[in-house]
């Protein structure tokens, strides 16, 4: 991935439990700075970016589970920045604006 379209970095506050859970899927990563944070899954792509057309299939698999209907990626911007409004611990709200936009 590259920079956003406004080519500066973005930060954003994780809610402690995403926090958590990202420390112990990086202890299962190799101990390789260069190593991709969420490679390819199959033995061919292995230790190389996952595609997004892997991606996108897990993605719209979860969507199918979670017995939701036309979900794209695009709209976890929103729901994010609502979720953030409605509980305020997740995130700072005078953060918001910064890297998810107006809402």
């Amino acid at each position: 991935m590259d920079t956003p379209k406004s080519h500066q970095r973005r930060e954003f506050a994780l809610p402690a439990l995403v926090v958590d859970r990202l420390r112990q899927y990086l202890a299962e990563l190799p101990d390789d700075p260069d190593a991709f944070l969420f490679p390819g899954r199959q033995q061919r792509t292995a230790g190389r970016p996952q595609s997004y057309n892997g991606w996108k299939y897990r993605f719209d698999r979860a969507v199918e589970r979670a017995g939701l209907t036309d979900l794209i990626p695009h709209d976890l911007r929103a729901a994010h920045g609502c979720w953030i409004q409605a509980d305020r611990s997740w995130a700072p709200l005078d953060g918001v604006p910064a890297w998810g936009g107006p809402w």
